[in-house]
C-alpha cells in the first residue's frame, strides 16, 4: 500500500492578505497581466503538489472503505437525517428514485459502466489522466448510460474534452455531473476554452440531459458566457448548478468580460423556456449583479426555484429581489441564506409575500443577520498582581448609555423584521416553509411568529434552529420563546416539521414542549438534537409521546441521554404506533440503557429506522439476536462507533441469514471492543451472500485488504440491482 504523507502540501497564498494600490492605465493592466501569470504559475505548481498528495491518500485510502462510501449510503437512507450543519436539503434536484450503491475505487465504477449500468457515480479523486481513454470507451459503450456523475474525479484541467467527445451524440444521459473538476479553472491558468466550448456544444445538441450539475469549476465569467450559450438554446434541461463558479469575475478585473458573464445568464433566463431550477451559490454575487438579472427574474414564470445562497447581496440585493418577487408569478422556491441581508433587507424581501405574492412556497433564510441575541459576557476575574485599571466614572457612564442604545436599536430592528415575517404568515396563503436558522434571533421575538402560526393553516415546515429559543448558556433557561412555541402546537394542526436543535431547551424547556406534544395532532416530524435535556427531559418527551398518534420521526441526538432516559423511551416505543424512524446517536445509552431499548424495539411493529452511533453500547449479542429474529418492521438500524464485541456482530449476522426479510441496512462496528478484521470481513460476507436484502452493509472495514473488499462490493451490487 501507497504510504501517505505525514504533512499535507503547502496552502495556496493567502487571500486575506492586504492587495497593493490597484495601478491605471494600459501600463497598469499589462502589469496586472503579468502578476495574474506568475501567481496563476505559482499556483499550478501548488496545485499539482496537492493533487498528488491527495491522489495518494485516496489510493491508500481505498482499502479503508469505513466513512467513505459503505457508511454514506445508510445516513441518505435515513430520513429526516441532517449533518451538524446541514440544515437544508441539496439544491440540486434528483430525477431518479433510485438508491446508487457506490463505488469505492474508480476502476470499479469504470467496470460498472463497461457492463451498461445505467446510474454509475465515480468516488472523489478516484482516476487520472491515464484512466481517461478506458473511462471513454466505456461511457460509448454503455447504450444505457442515464445518470453520470463524476464530481471531482479527475481535478485537473485537460480531460473533459475527451469526454465531450465521447459522449457527442448521445441521447440516453439524463443527468451529467462535472462538478470541482477544474475545468477552465482561471486560478490556475489561462481557462481552457478548448473543453468549455466542447462542454458548450454538447449541452445545446443533447435532447435527453434534463440534469447538469457544473459546481466548483471556478470557470469564472467567461466560462459562464460559454456554458450559458448553451443552456439558452437547450429544450430538454430542467436543472443547472452554475454553483462556486465566479459566473460574474474575470480573472484580470476585466469588468466589461466580467458583466458578459451575468448577460449571458439574463439570455438564458429571457430565451430558455423549460429551465425550471437555477443554483447560484458561492459565485460572490454582489448586488449590481442581481440587477444585471431583476428585470428579466420579474416577467421569467416558468423558473419555479434559484438558489443565491452564500452570496453578498446585503441590503440592496434584497431589497431588489423584493422588488422581483412583487411582480414574479413563477418563483416557487428562493433561497438567500448567508447572504449578511439584515433586518432592513428582510423587511424588503418579504414585504412583497404580505399582499402581492401568491406563488412563492419556500423561503430559506439562514444566517442572515438579523437576530441579536447575544451571550451574556463573562467578567473576568481580576489578576492580584495587577492594578486595576482606573476609569473615569462620567466615561463609563457614557459607555453604558451608548451599550444601552445600541442594544435598543437591534432589538427594534431585529423586532421590525420579525413583525414583517410575522405578517407574511398572517396572511399569505402559498408559503409552506420558511427556514429562519441559525440568525440568533432569541426567545423574545420568537412569539412575533409563533402567535400568527396558530391559526394559520398553510405552514406544514418551520426550521429554528441555533436561535437561542430559550437563551444560550445552560443552566439558565429564559422560557418566552419555548413557551410561545408550545402555544402554538397546542392551537396549531397544520404545521408538519418543526426543527429546534441547538435552542438550549434543557429539562425545563423540553418539560414545556412536551406538554404542547400531548395535544398536538399535525406534527410528524421533531427534531429537538442538541438540547441538553438529559434523562429528566428526555422522561418529558416520552411521556407525552405515549400516545401522540402522528409524529413519524424523532431526532433526539445528543442530549445527554442515560440509563434512566433510556427506560423512558422503551415505555414510549412499546406503546406509540406511529413512530417510524428515532435517532439517538452521541447519547449515554450504553449497554445497561440498550437492554430495555431494543426489547422494545423488537416488538416494535412500526419502527423502520433506529440510530446508536456512538451510544457507549457494548457485548448485548442476546439482545441484538433476538431483536433481528423477531423484529419484522426495521428497515435500516445503526450502531457504529460503539465498543461492541466480535460475538455481538456475529449474533446480528447468524439472526439476519435466519429469515430476517426487511432489514435492508447495518451498520454495527466498534473502536473499542474486540477487533478482527479478517473475521468481520468474513461474517460480512457470509451475510451478504445468504441475505439478498442488504444493501448497506459496515461491520468494520477499516482494516480489511483491497480484495475482501472489492468481494464485499461486488456483493452489495448485485443485492443493489436486485
Amino acid at each position: 500500500m501507497a504510504a501517505v504523507p505525514s504533512t499535507p502540501p503547502p496552502t495556496t497564498p493567502d487571500s486575506t492578505k492586504e492587495t497593493p494600490k490597484k495601478k491605471t492605465g494600459t501600463a497598469g493592466r499589462a502589469a496586472r497581466r503579468g502578476d495574474e501569470a506568475a501567481n496563476r504559475a505559482k499556483m499550478a505548481a501548488l496545485e499539482a503538489e496537492r493533487l498528488a498528495y491527495h491522489t495518494k491518500k485516496e489510493a491508500s485510502g481505498a482499502t479503508h472503505a469505513l466513512q467513505k462510501t459503505l457508511n454514506s449510503p445508510m445516513k441518505s437512507c435515513r430520513p429526516g437525517t441532517s449533518r451538524a450543519f446541514q440544515t437544508k436539503p441539496s439544491s440540486t434536484a434528483d430525477f431518479t428514485q433510485e438508491r446508487f450503491v457506490r463505488t469505492n475505487t474508480g476502476s470499479a465504477a469504470i467496470k460498472r459502466l463497461a457492463n451498461g449500468e445505467p446510474h454509475v457515480e465515480f468516488p472523489s479523486v478516484s482516476l487520472t489522466l491515464e484512466d481517461v481513454p478506458t473511462l471513454c470507451e466505456a461511457v460509448n459503450n454503455n447504450k444505457n448510460l442515464q445518470h453520470l456523475d463524476l464530481k471531482r474525479a479527475i481535478p485537473v484541467n485537460g480531460w473533459v474534452e475527451q469526454l465531450m467527445d465521447t459522449l457527442e451524440g448521445n441521447e440516453s444521459i439524463v443527468f451529467l455531473g462535472l462538478a470541482e473538476n477544474q475545468i477552465g479553472f482561471m486560478h490556475v491558468e489561462e481557462p481552457k476554452m478548448g473543453a468549455l466550448n466542447k462542454l458548450k456544444t454538447f449541452i445545446d445538441s443533447c435532447e435527453s440531459i434534463r440534469c447538469l450539475n457544473l459546481a466548483g469549476n471556478l470557470f469564472g465569467a467567461a466560462g459562464t458566457e460559454l456554458i450559458c450559450q448553451g443552456v439558452r438554446e437547450n429544450v430538454s434541461l430542467r436543472t443547472v448548478d452554475l454553483s462556486g463558479n465566479l459566473i460574474a469575475t474575470s480573472p484580470d478585473d476585466d469588468e466589461e468580460a466580467a458583466a458578459a458573464g451575468m448577460e449571458a445568464l439574463r439570455e438564458v433566463l429571457t430565451k430558455n423556456k423549460f429551465l425550471k431550477t437555477l443554483t447560484l451559490q458561492s459565485n460572490d454575487l454582489v448586488p449590481e449583479n442581481i440587477e444585471a438579472i431583476q428585470a428579466t427574474l420579474e416577467v421569467t414564470h416558468r423558473l419555479t426555484s434559484l438558489d443565491l445562497a452564500n452570496n453578498k447581496l446585503g441590503t440592496p440585493g434584497a431589497t431588489m429581489l423584493g422588488k422581483m418577487l412583487a411582480k414574479n408569478k413563477g418563483l416557487k422556491l428562493l433561497d438567500v441564506s448567508n447572504n449578511a441581508i439584515g433586518w432592513k433587507g428582510i423587511h424588503h424581501l418579504v414585504d412583497p409575500l404580505v399582499s402581492n405574492n401568491s406563488t412563492l412556497q419556500s423561503l430559506f433564510l439562514q444566517k442572515n443577520k438579523f437576530g441579536c441575541f447575544k451571550p451574556k459576557k463573562v467578567q473576568k476575574l481580576p489578576d492580584p498582581e495587577e492594578e486595576p485599571e482606573e476609569v473615569d466614572p462620567e466615561e463609563l457612564e457614557e459607555r453604558k448609555k451608548a451599550e444601552t442604545l445600541k442594544t435598543t436599536k437591534e432589538i427594534a430592528h431585529t423586532a421590525t423584521a420579525m413583525k414583517r415575517i410575522g405578517d407574511v404568515l398572517a396572511q399569505n396563503k402559498s408559503v409552506t416553509n420558511i427556514d429562519l436558522a441559525f440568525n440568533s434571533i432569541g426567545p423574545m421575538h420568537i412569539p412575533t411568529i409563533t402567535v400568527p402560526l396558530q391559526s394559520n393553516t398553510t405552514l406544514t415546515s418551520l426550521n429554528l434552529e441555533m436561535n437561542h429559543i430559550c437563551g444560550c448558556t445552560p443552566g439558565e433557561l429564559e422560557c418566552d420563546g419555548i413557551e410561545a412555541i408550545a402555544a402554538m402546537l397546542k392551537a396549531n394542526s397544520t404545521l408538519k416539521t418543526l426543527k429546534l436543535k441547538w435552542n438550549f431547551l434543557q429539562a425545563e424547556g423540553a418539560q414545556l414542549l412536551s406538554e404542547a406534544l400531548r395535544v398536538n395532532s399535525g406534527l410528524t416530524s421533531l427534531d429537538i438534537a442538541r438540547n441538553f435535556m438529559g434523562d429528566i427531559g428526555c422522561d418529558s418527551i416520552a411521556k407525552a409521546l405515549k400516545k401522540n398518534g402522528t409524529l413519524l420521526s424523532l431526532n433526539l441526538a445528543n442530549n445527554g441521554i442515560g440509563h434512566h432516559g433510556a427506560g423512558a423511551l422503551a415505555e414510549m416505543i412499546s406503546s406509540n404506533t406511529t413512530l417510524t424512524s428515532i435517532d439517538l446517536q452521541d447519547n449515554d445509552i450504553d449497554t445497561q440503557g440498550f437492554q430495555p431499548l431494543s426489547a422494545a424495539i423488537t416488538q416494535s411493529a412500526t419502527l423502520q429506522c433506529v440510530d446508536f452511533t456512538r451510544c457507549g453500547i457494548g457485548h448485548c449479542s442476546g439482545a441484538i439476536g433476538k431483536l433481528f429474529s423477531t423484529n419484522t418492521s426495521l428497515k435500516t438500524f445503526e450502531m457504529a462507533d460503539n465498543p461492541v464485541d466480535l460475538s455481538t456482530i456475529s449474533a446480528a449476522v447468524e439472526a439476519l441469514k435466519g429469515g430476517n426479510k426487511t432489514l435492508t441496512v447495518l451498520s454495527m462496528w466498534g473502536r473499542h471492543g474486540e477487533t478482527d478484521p479478517v473475521a468481520q470481513a468474513a461474517l460480512g460476507i457470509d451475510l451478504l451472500e445468504n441475505n439478498p436484502n442488504i444493501v448497506g452493509l459496515d461491520l468494520g472495514w477499516s482494516k480489511v485488504d483491497g480484495e475482501t473488499m472489492a468481494t464485499i462490493e461486488a456483493l452489495l451490487q448485485r443485492n443493489g440491482a436486485k
